[in-house]
């Protein structure tokens, strides 16, 4: 009888250690959760665009924003600097912004921020080969390639900055997804 009550309670112990281990990992993944959350909304909140002036300015700050991250790119191959950026195209700032150019387009702005993003995308694909491959001269190579990437990005940018510069167009407000 003994044996069986200190089976049962070593196994209820074993159980209790369980939980509160997995109660530990829920409780890391909620709070990992909550900061992305929180640093999402702090990315959408920088995006307040009602006038042409205003989107062409945002249109300047996501141009910048890439500027500064291709040189911080450049330095963790020259230099062995830390690579500490974003690399994924969907949460970048340029990333966020092209997915909030969803909605209320024209044919021409449609094609344009399509052709954008993968230009995006094709960048940060580019960018993760130069960051896999090191400070090496494989990673040169990609970097080469990555610049090059960036410069048809610059001109697309441009062309966008271009297109909102012309005259009164509507900036119709980003609708949320049902």
């Amino acid at each position: 009888m003994a044996t069986n009550v200190n089976e049962t309670i070593k196994t209820i112990t074993d159980k209790l250690f369980s939980l509160r281990e997995e109660s530990e990992k829920v409780t890391q993944s909620s709070k990992e959760t909550a900061a992305i959350f929180e640093e999402t909304v702090n990315i959408l909140m920088k995006f307040h665009v009602e006038t042409e002036k205003e989107f062409v300015e945002e249109i300047e700050r996501s141009e910048k924003a890439h500027r500064e991250w291709l040189q911080l790119l450049e330095k963790s191959v020259n230099e062995g600097a830390e690579w500490n950026r974003e690399t994924d195209p969907e949460k970048c700032s340029l990333g966020v912004f092209l997915n909030l150019m969803r909605k209320n387009l024209s044919e021409e702005e449609k094609m344009l921020w399509d052709a954008v993003r993968e230009k995006h995308k094709l960048l940060h694909e580019s960018a993760l080969e130069v960051i896999r491959a090191g400070n090496s001269e494989a990673a040169r190579k990609a970097l080469k390639r990555t610049k090059n990437i960036s410069e048809e990005l610059i001109e697309l940018l441009r062309r966008a900055r271009e297109l909102y510069s012309k005259g009164p167009k509507e900036i119709a407000p980003v609708e949320a997804e049902a």
